[in-house]
C-alpha cells in the first residue's frame, strides 16, 4: 500500500489496488485486535487454543508478518498452539497460566493495566483511567462492569480498537470517507497515547516466568501490532486525505477482496467465542 500512496493522480485501477490494499489490512487487524481481547480477557479453552492456530490467524499475520519479525515468530507459534488445541495436558498448562497473569492471588509477572507503567503505582482506577473511559464514551462504549474492572485493561483496549477497526472498514467499503477518516484518526490517538506508552514494558515484564506457555507470546504479538500501527493508520490517513472523498466514493464494497471478506468472516466467528472471565472486560453500547 505505502508503495502506491506516493502516485499523485490516481487512475482507476491504482485507486482500486490501494482501496484492496487497505480493506485486507483493515480486516487483518479487526481479526487480531479481536483475538488479542479474547486472549487476554478470558481462560483458554481447546477454541480459543484452535483459532489462535487456524488459517484465519495466518492470513491475519501474514498481512502484517512482513514488517515485523516478532509477528513472523508469532505465526509460527500460533500454528504449533493450534496443534495441540485438543492436547488436555497443554489446555491445564495453558488455563494455570491465564490464572497467574491476570486472576492471582499472587502478584502477576506484569500488570495488565496501563496505569501502574504511567505512575509506578499498583493501583487501579488511576486518572490515565479516566482519559481511556472518555475516549470509549466518545464512540458510544464503555466496560460491561463499569468502575467494578478498571477500563485501562489490556484486553479491554485490545476490544476498543478491534470495534473501531470494524467500523472503520465498514465506512471506507462503503464511500463513508468523513467516519471513515474519523475512525481511523481515533484509533491512531488511541494507540499512540494509550497503547504504545506502555505494552514494551508489559512485554518485557511478561518473560519475567520460569516457563512461557502463552501469554508471554501473544503480549509481544500485541505488542508488535500496536507498533505497526503507528505505520499503518499513519499511511492510511495520508492516502485519505490524498484520495479525498469523491474518488473514495468510486471505490465501495465491489473493490472488497476474497482474503478481506473471509477473514471478516472469521471475526464474526471469534465473537461468538465465550470463555469464563471474558464478561469482566467487554465493552456495550453506553445508555444514551
Amino acid at each position: 500500500m505505502g508503495e502506491t500512496m506516493a502516485v499523485e493522480a490516481y487512475g482507476e485501477e491504482a485507486l482500486r489496488a490501494d482501496a484492496e490494499a487497505c480493506y485486507e489490512l483493515a480486516a487483518a487487524r479487526a481479526y487480531l485486535y479481536t483475538l488479542f481481547h479474547k486472549v487476554l480477557g478470558g481462560e483458554p479453552t481447546t477454541e480459543l487454543l484452535a483459532a489462535i492456530g487456524s488459517e484465519a490467524t495466518a492470513q491475519a499475520v501474514g498481512e502484517l508478518a512482513r514488517e515485523d519479525d516478532t509477528l513472523a515468530s508469532f505465526a509460527a507459534f500460533a500454528g504449533g498452539v493450534g496443534d495441540r488445541a485438543e492436547d488436555a495436558a497443554f489446555v491445564e498448562e495453558a488455563q494455570e497460566e491465564f490464572a497467574r497473569f491476570f486472576e492471582g492471588p499472587a502478584e502477576p509477572p506484569a500488570y495488565p493495566w496501563e496505569g501502574p507503567y504511567l505512575t509506578r503505582e499498583t493501583m487501579v482506577f488511576q486518572p490515565n483511567t479516566l482519559a481511556v473511559r472518555a475516549a470509549y464514551a466518545d464512540y458510544g462504549l464503555q466496560v460491561r462492569r463499569l468502575k467494578h474492572i478498571p477500563d485501562d485493561h489490556v484486553s479491554i483496549m485490545a476490544a476498543f480498537m478491534a470495534d473501531l477497526s470494524e467500523r472503520a472498514e465498514a465506512a471506507l467499503r462503503a464511500g463513508d470517507f468523513d467516519q471513515g477518516h474519523d475512525l481511523v484518526a481515533a484509533m491512531y490517538r488511541f494507540s499512540q497515547e494509550h497503547m504504545a506508552t506502555w505494552l514494551p514494558e508489559y512485554a518485557a515484564q511478561s518473560l519475567h516466568v520460569t516457563k512461557a506457555v502463552l501469554y508471554p507470546q501473544v503480549i509481544h504479538a500485541l505488542r508488535s501490532l500496536v507498533q505497526l500501527d503507528g505505520v499503518f493508520l499513519g499511511e492510511t490517513l495520508a492516502w485519505l486525505d490524498e484520495v479525498g472523498p469523491r474518488r473514495l466514493s468510486e471505490v465501495t464494497d465491489d473493490a472488497v477482496t476474497v482474503k478481506a471478506a473471509a477473514l471478516d468472516d472469521a471475526t464474526a466467528k471469534l465473537h461468538g467465542l465465550r470463555l469464563r472471565g471474558l464478561e469482566d472486560n467487554e465493552l456495550i453500547a453506553s445508555p444514551r
